[in-house]
């Protein structure tokens, strides 16, 4: 993974500005940090880059406007004391130590409220969520939910 977000970065950076003159492309592939510009911008298809950020915002603002307002915000966080996760442990392990029967479980409790609310309050018109990490490294979810 490191290798391949290496290589688009790489690629982003000497192709930044190739369509940004009437040069030809040639001259900029290479030169690196030597941009003519001076700043690389990383696109909306780069995750979590600030135009990524900026259009999932314009998109759930769009949601809002088009089919109403929320009704529900939900956070949902993790537990690092969910028996599923400690009878998974062993011994001398912490939660920390095994992230993947973190991840598991948390996605399959989410699942469980979703299917929860779904229950109580009948079909929804659209939700929006985001998974989030803490400091700690656990992950914890925001569900904007227009019923």
């Amino acid at each position: 993974w490191s290798s391949v977000e290496e290589s688009r970065l790489f690629y982003l950076r000497t192709h930044q500005h190739a369509n940004d003159t009437d040069e030809p492309e040639d001259e900029y592939v290479g030169e690196g940090d030597d941009d003519p510009s001076g700043d690389i911008r990383l696109p909306s298809s780069f995750m979590h880059s600030p135009a990524w950020t900026n259009a999932n915002v314009a998109d759930c603002l769009a949601l809002r406007r088009r089919l109403g307002n929320i009704t529900l915000f939900i956070t949902f966080t993790f537990n690092p004391k969910w028996p599923e996760v400690v009878l998974q442990l062993r011994p001398g392990q912490t939660v920390h130590d095994r992230p993947d029967v973190v991840i598991r479980a948390f996605k399959a409790r989410f699942a469980v409220v979703l299917k929860l609310l779904h229950t109580l309050f009948g079909s929804e018109r659209y939700h929006i969520r985001i998974m989030e990490f803490q400091k700690r490294g656990f992950p914890h979810n925001h569900v904007a939910i227009a019923l």
